[in-house]
C-alpha cells in the first residue's frame, strides 16, 4: 500500500516548514503537529500488529501519553519518525486488509478495519495539512 496522496501532499508542506513555527492547531508548533502524527501512526500500528499477532486488545493510549516521547525528540529525528511510523501504520493496514473486511482492531474504543483506518488516515493528513497554511 502507497502513501495516499494527501499524506504526500502533508509531508511536502511539511518538508520546510520552520520546527518552531505556529500552526491553527491552537497552541500547536510544526513540530508539535509532527509529534502528533508520529505518535498517531506509531499507535495505530502497535494496536493492528497487536491484533494480527492475536494478542489481547488494550486500550487507546490518551495523546499526551502517546505523545510526550516524540515531542521530546530532536526535530530531524521526529520527522524520521514520522516516516517510519507512517511505513509501520500502512504496512499494518495493508496486511489487515487481506484478512477480509471482518477483520479489526481496536481504536478509541471501537473496532477499526482497514478500510476506516485508511480513510481515518487520510482525513488527518488533510486536516492537518489545512491547519498548517
Amino acid at each position: 500500500m502507497d502513501f495516499p496522496r494527501e499524506s504526500w501532499e502533508l509531508m511536502k508542506t511539511l518538508a520546510d516548514a520552520d520546527p518552531a513555527a505556529p500552526t491553527a492547531c491552537s497552541q500547536w508548533t510544526v513540530h508539535d503537529l509532527v509529534a502528533h502524527l508520529a505518535a498517531g501512526a506509531k499507535e495505530n500500528a502497535d494496536l493492528i500488529e497487536d491484533a494480527l499477532a492475536g494478542r489481547p486488545a488494550r486500550r487507546t493510549k490518551g495523546f499526551a501519553e502517546r505523545e510526550a516521547a516524540f515531542v521530546a525528540m530532536p526535530d530531524a529525528e521526529l520527522r524520521g519518525e514520522l516516516i517510519r511510523q507512517s511505513q509501520r501504520k500502512l504496512a499494518a493496514v495493508q496486511e489487515l486488509s487481506e484478512r477480509g473486511s471482518d477483520a479489526t482492531y481496536p481504536f478509541t474504543g471501537r473496532p477499526f478495519s482497514a478500510a476506516l483506518a485508511y480513510t481515518h488516515g487520510r482525513s488527518e493528513a488533510a486536516i492537518h495539512r489545512w491547519f498548517y497554511e
